[in-house]
């Protein structure tokens, strides 16, 4: 049985990416986007099943998602 794997998922486009550990995930955004905010309460890292980010800190001040750039979420058991 393989285990969890994170997927993330572009608000701009269909393009989606597949890694085998959250940290990998997290340093792909940190690799497209320059200042990126990763995380909100709830996220992944507090034991939920996803993780939006934002291209910047003031884009997400005050967001409840709809300006974030995409998502990362975890795939049980692919």
């Amino acid at each position: 049985m393989k285990n969890d794997t994170y997927k993330i998922t572009w608000s701009h486009t269909f393009a989606v990416e597949t890694f085998d550990t959250y940290e990998e995930a997290v340093a792909a955004v940190e690799a497209v986007l320059s200042e990126p905010e990763i995380g909100h309460a709830g996220d992944i890292s507090e034991g939920g099943e996803r993780t939006l980010f934002w291209a910047s800190e003031a884009l997400a001040a005050n967001d409840d998602g709809a300006r974030a750039a995409g998502s990362i979420s975890v795939e049980c058991c692919s």
